[in-house]
């Protein structure tokens, strides 16, 4: 374990000077040698003192803290697709399309929609499987050995828009697709 080189924030302790003494029940550690074994073992705050004060700050830090990442955490939005066909929107590339249709379902990909490093996720959500069409001018390519599709109930599948060559818009399928 490294040399520590901060001092804990409730404890009573001085990492910096020089002497290795106990003075009543604190004691007070040097950097220049190596560290306690105590300290070693059990952290900085081993056999330090701490009141319902201390452990009342804490707790209410911790609570603000809690408060702000719960307002401040951003879901991402769901867009729910009931039907067996679907052609991808503008808007699909802030939210997360579900396909909840209890059969097989195509979603179309058409070109000049998106920008080049879109992501746009696609969930199956139900027994239908997804298969996502190439429209006009898009290649998408799958991973190695799958198809455009995804694996079965519960999968998700990301597509990447990597590039645009003579008017062509190349894809990238990612995630856990089928055959």
């Amino acid at each position: 374990m490294p040399r520590p080189t901060t001092q804990p924030r409730f404890a009573e302790i001085d990492i910096n000077s020089t002497a290795t003494n106990e003075a009543g029940q604190i004691k007070v550690y040097s950097n220049a040698s190596a560290v306690p074994a105590e300290i070693e073992n059990y952290g900085w705050l081993y056999k330090v003192s701490v009141n319902l004060q201390h452990l009342n700050m804490i707790l209410r830090s911790l609570c603000v803290w809690v408060r702000y990442l719960a307002d401040n955490v951003e879901l991402e939005p769901t867009k729910v697709v009931a039907g067996t066909t679907y052609t991808f929107i503008a808007d699909d590339l802030s939210a997360c399309v579900s396909g909840t249709a209890a059969t097989a379902t195509n979603y179309t990909l058409n070109a000049g929609i998106f920008p080049i490093g879109a992501k746009v996720k696609v969930r199956q959500d139900a027994a239908g499987q997804i298969t996502i069409v190439q429209g006009t001018n898009v290649s998408i390519k799958p991973p190695f050995g799958l198809g455009l599709k995804t694996a079965g109930n519960g999968a998700e599948i990301t597509l990447i828009k990597r590039s645009v060559v003579s008017g062509t818009e190349y894809w990238t399928l990612a995630g856990q697709a089928g055959v």
